[in-house]
């Protein structure tokens, strides 16, 4: 599958843009699981001890983390070009996802 060897959102979003079945499949919750963990480290579900797959429940659960943990780091590096630095108590606060890491 070619959309599962796209790394970066925006490569996923374009091919989206192609037709209604590349839509379907841009929408597919796994790829971006996958990306979560490619670029921010995200654990899977397993490894945190969870019995599903948090988009069993919620489709959007992956697509939406990875929005807010792409906003979260460009909301980092855009504070820390301006005086006084980072403040991550400032990027949304305690009520969103868990950032893990960057890789």
């Amino acid at each position: 599958m070619i959309a599962a060897q796209l790394d970066k959102a925006q490569d996923l979003l374009a091919l989206s843009a192609v037709c209604r079945d590349s839509r379907r499949l841009v929408a597919e919750p796994s790829l971006w699981r996958q990306l979560c963990r490619r670029r921010f480290g995200v654990p899977t579900p397993e490894e945190l001890g969870l019995d599903e797959d948090p988009s069993a429940t919620c489709p959007a659960f992956w697509t939406q983390l990875y929005r807010y943990n792409h906003s979260v780091f460009r909301d980092l590096l855009r504070s820390t070009e301006r005086p006084g630095g980072a403040r991550l108590n400032a990027l949304g606060g305690a009520d969103g996802p868990l950032v893990i890491q960057m890789q």
